[in-house]
């Protein structure tokens, strides 16, 4: 387990792919604990679709799977909703995604 938001008391489970929050836990693929892992990791500084997509799996083609990541984020933050954390996965136009800590 990793804890990373110590104010709002929110912990990353790695070993079961979900993230929990007071007693309640959401479910994540392998995908989007990826992508939510790599935005954690990162937190505070803007990541691309293309480091995003490296993170999930570098073998991919760029062209064909930039909407995946989208779609990831997308379910991400749906699954975050659901614990309270609206907001923290933002979207930097024309840059990408970073997570916003104290949202």
């Amino acid at each position: 387990m990793q804890r990373f938001d110590q104010d709002k008391e929110v912990t990353l489970d790695t070993g079961l792919l979900r993230v929990r929050r007071h007693n309640q836990y959401v479910q994540l693929t392998v995908a989007e604990f990826k992508v939510l892992k790599a935005l954690i990791d990162n937190t505070g500084r803007a990541l691309s679709r293309t480091q995003l997509l490296d993170a999930v799996d570098p073998t991919m083609k760029r062209e064909v799977y930039y909407r995946a990541v989208d779609n990831n984020v997308k379910r991400v933050r749906r699954k975050l909703r659901k614990l309270g954390l609206d907001g923290c996965v933002k979207t930097l136009r024309g840059i990408g995604y970073h997570w916003e800590v104290g949202v």
